[in-house]
């Protein structure tokens, strides 16, 4: 889900990429608050990453789900597999600085 460099030549398409973008983005947020909802556990502790990593692979898989029922077992599986992947606590007393690299421009990191 790289928006960064868009591929659009036109207006229109244009529109369409960045619609896209924003439909994918509202889908994996909106699983990721279905799945915490389920585990009882904060939104923004889930990875936002790994959650669009399984996405990817729930719809690559072809799953052959002919009912809704079907899908939607499926889709409670996928929920508990997002809910797996959680942000780590962070330790007490300790310190994350934030880590730079020196550019080639750069006269301070």
């Amino acid at each position: 889900m790289d928006i960064n460099v868009l591929q659009a030549k036109t207006s229109g398409m244009l529109e369409k990429e960045l619609a896209a973008a924003l439909i994918a983005y509202n889908l994996v947020r909106h699983l990721i608050y279905r799945a915490a909802q389920k585990g009882d556990f904060p939104p923004k502790k889930i990875s936002f990453a790994n959650t669009l990593c399984l996405i990817t692979q729930f719809c690559l898989t072809g799953k052959d789900v002919s009912s809704i029922t079907g899908l939607r077992a499926e889709i409670e599986k996928l929920l508990t597999k997002i809910l797996n992947h959680t942000i780590p606590k962070h330790k007490p007393n300790r310190h994350y600085p934030r880590k730079t690299k020196k550019g080639k421009y750069q006269k301070y990191a």
